[in-house]
């Protein structure tokens, strides 16, 4: 991700990683008027898809309406694949984390962004059951670590309860 960073030319940049696609081909097209605003970030949502590009359905989580570095609180609430950022103030990816090195890219992207544009539109289809997923235990203390770092002990704490919760009580 850091090489592809180094490399870009372009006033935006868009990870798209292997088996995940943009939506639809005229999915850029649409968001010129963001690009127009001069936004810093340009969000939307994310569909799953399986391999056989069969699509699943939305992500449970929703994208916010108004979307911060604060909305991270709850989780992963918009997809790196369907987050576009300006190459002004895009961060690099802190190498320490080996799986959810996203996470805590998209925070640090979303603490420096001015102009925030919700695009309202389903930018990329998102390939279930990859690494992190493949990995969710490790997964899951690298998750905990970035969140404690950024919002602090007890809400992680209180986060990860909520989480474990919800899960018993479906």
């Amino acid at each position: 991700m850091n090489k592809g960073l180094s490399l870009a030319t372009g006033d935006y940049v868009w990870f798209i990683n292997a088996g995940d696609e943009i939506y639809e081909p005229t999915t850029l097209e649409n968001l010129i008027p963001y690009f127009q605003k001069n936004a810093d970030v340009v969000y939307g949502d994310t569909i799953h898809v399986d391999e056989s590009r069969k699509k699943l359905g939305l992500r449970k989580k929703r994208p916010p309406k108004n979307f911060t570095w604060k909305s991270f609180r709850m989780g992963m609430m918009v997809c790196h694949q369907s987050i576009l950022v300006s190459r002004k103030i895009v961060p690099n990816y802190d190498m320490q984390y080996k799986i959810c090195a996203d996470i805590e890219w998209v925070i640090q992207t979303m603490k420096r962004a001015q102009v925030i544009c919700n695009s309202q539109q389903i930018l990329s289809r998102f390939l279930v059951g990859g690494f992190s997923k493949q990995h969710e235990k490790k997964a899951w203390k690298e998750r905990f670590i970035i969140m404690q770092k950024n919002y602090g002990l007890l809400q992680t704490l209180l986060f990860h309860i909520f989480i474990v919760f919800r899960y018993i009580f479906k």
